[in-house]
């Protein structure tokens, strides 16, 4: 019986990954062979407060972000959820 090595990192195989009793860890492909937005991930989102200060910016000459806009509606409805909330438990 092969035993698995565990705390083992490799550059061909996604270690860990696998969630299958006697399954192997799948290998990794070449990243143009992922989609697009699983790089996106990776990026740090904004801010309530940053978001709010960019959308200001923005002002009459131009469009914001409609992305950036709901996050900043559903950014300040959980903070509102959160405060009304915290207010009941006083």
């Amino acid at each position: 019986k092969k035993e698995k090595q565990r705390g083992m990192i490799s550059v061909d195989t996604a270690t860990g990954i696998n969630y299958e009793k006697n399954g192997l860890d799948p290998k990794l492909r070449a990243d143009d062979a992922y989609p697009a937005w699983l790089w996106g991930l990776l990026e740090e989102k904004k801010s309530m407060t940053q978001l709010e200060e960019q959308i200001q910016s923005v002002g009459d000459d131009g469009d914001p972000d409609l992305d950036d806009v709901k996050r900043l509606f559903d950014l300040a409805s959980r903070k509102g959820i959160k405060d009304k909330n915290s207010l009941k438990k006083k």
